[in-house]
């Protein structure tokens, strides 16, 4: 009772231009091969995508190879103003010898585990399939509405089957709670099954990484009442890491069970699953996925990407935190990624600067955008690279400059100000020169010392080079107050 075929599948976007993409795929297994290719397009009154996939499936005790194609079209809208999407989808299968890998893989099996109905239905091979779905926001407070429908047609039976589901979804307090009711039925009454499920859901503490209970319970005319209990949540700093537990008892079946493990790393998200179903089917699973993301600085990775997002790029600052984006962080090189940005909205993108290297400065920590829909936006973060050195100031009396003395450096450009006790945190100086400390108008107001950085600041120390320096004011040429008229220093 246990499949061990390995199963590979690969999926494949690219965007033409803004409102283009178009993507390709591919699943392979023992005896079981399928390409996909199409391309989705997004206009004023929604989106369209379509699709061809090619299949070839060998089943046991025969060697024919079976080829098939289908068709596939689908149209989604939102609108805005009375917070409804819906969703079409139609399904061509050109032949009786198409097969998706689910279809397959059951009836590669030769059996179905008893359940007549299943096998069936895996034996009517598709000839056409429609699809709905429906979703209304009632307003704050008040819930949510859904739809959904399905009818099939078939090569090898008359008839179709259908199945359509209705149900409301509200939160009270901290409980989530869903209540629904589905049907499915033939037009040749070979099966009517109509089911009532209620679905509960409540975080077990306050703390936003405590684990969420979970519990679903379902009574069916046709299949008998059914029970599933699970336990998840997400620990880590970043939340990084997930988990999962769950049980199932059929009062038709036996009792199910699984776990689950997920780790989110800045360029990849990976998975792993194990369990045994109620019809003692087990198995197992071990997922990886992510995105690659190419833009003028370069090529970065991403552990998730939707249709809308933002690439950030702040030379130098390898290792900040994305505060966009739990867990993403600035690369090597300098770029990072934000995975999802609200379209036609201000979105804050900015980077958390506790992360950033000594020796690193940003010019601002944050940036607004308004991105369009279905776009990439590139977010340049201006930073200043160089020594971070904290200089120890005394002058000759062993006074301290006041606090929020300017410093130059022989250009005149401005390196920092004076703290309290005489400190002044200075970065992107040269190896050696002299620093001109400026805090009045008068000609003795202000002070020079010489500097000699001995070796250069690691980037990942997290303790600046501290250098005590005495700093020299000039002598006083008789009581004439003069402007200060330096040129030089003043950075004016």
């Amino acid at each position: 009772n246990t499949l061990d075929d390995i199963v590979f599948q690969g999926t494949l976007q690219y965007g033409l231009v803004n409102d283009v993409t178009v993507n390709t795929g591919l699943t392979t297994a023992p005896r079981y091969a399928a390409s996909l290719a199409g391309v989705a397009f997004n206009t004023p009154l929604g989106a369209i995508a379509t699709d061809v996939t090619f299949s070839r499936t060998i089943l046991p005790g025969d060697d024919i190879t079976r080829k098939g194609y289908s068709l596939h079209t689908s149209y989604s809208v939102m609108v805005p103003s009375i917070s409804t999407s819906l969703t079409l989808a139609a399904y061509r299968y050109m032949s009786k010898d198409f097969y998706n890998l689910r279809d397959a893989m059951w009836t590669s099996r030769g059996d179905y585990s008893g359940n007549s109905q299943t096998g069936n239905i895996m034996l009517w091979r598709p000839r056409n399939q429609f699809q709905i779905s429906v979703n209304q926001e009632l307003g704050t407070g008040w819930g949510n509405l859904y739809l959904t429908g399905t009818t099939y047609s078939y090569w090898t039976r008359k008839g179709t089957r259908s199945e359509y589901q209705a149900g409301y979804s509200n939160v009270y307090r901290r409980l989530n709670y869903q209540v629904g009711y589905s049907r499915s039925f033939d037009t040749d009454k070979l099966r009517d099954d109509r089911r009532i499920y209620a679905n509960f859901s409540v975080p077990l503490g306050e703390s936003p990484q405590s684990s969420l209970l979970s519990t679903t319970l379902n009574y069916s005319r046709g299949d008998g009442n059914s029970l599933q209990t699970s336990v998840s949540g997400v620990t880590g700093e970043d939340n990084q890491f997930s988990y999962g537990l769950s049980a199932s008892t059929m009062e038709k079946g036996g009792t199910g069970y699984s776990a689950s493990a997920g780790y989110r790393s800045p360029y990849a998200y990976l998975t792993a699953t194990a369990g045994n179903d109620s019809l003692n089917h087990r198995q197992s699973s071990f997922g990886v996925s992510g995105a690659v993301v190419v833009h003028p600085f370069g090529l970065t990775l991403s552990n998730e990407l939707s249709d809308t997002f933002a690439i950030i790029h702040a030379e130098g600052a390898r290792g900040a935190t994305i505060n966009n984006s739990p867990g993403n962080r600035i690369d090597r090189w300098g770029n990072g990624i934000v995975p999802s940005v609200t379209p036609y909205e201000k979105n804050a993108v900015s980077i958390d600067p506790e992360a950033l290297p000594l020796n690193v400065e940003l010019s601002a920590t944050e940036q607004e955008i308004i991105p369009r829909a279905n776009s990439a936006t590139l977010v340049n973060f201006t930073t200043q690279s160089g020594e971070a050195v904290l200089f120890d100031i005394r002058m000759s009396d062993g006074s301290t400059p006041p606090m929020a003395s300017e410093a130059f450096d022989t250009q005149g450009k401005s390196v920092g100000y004076v703290v309290q006790g005489g400190r002044l945190f200075a970065r992107g100086l040269k190896d050696k020169g002299n620093i001109k400390v400026v805090w009045g108008s008068y000609i003795t107001d202000n002070c020079t010392f010489s500097y000699h950085i001995v070796a250069k600041h690691q980037a990942n120390n997290p303790v600046a080079t501290i250098q005590p320096v005495r700093c020299i004011r000039p002598e006083k040429r008789n009581a004439t107050i003069v402007q200060k008229q330096h040129t030089v220093y003043s950075g004016h």
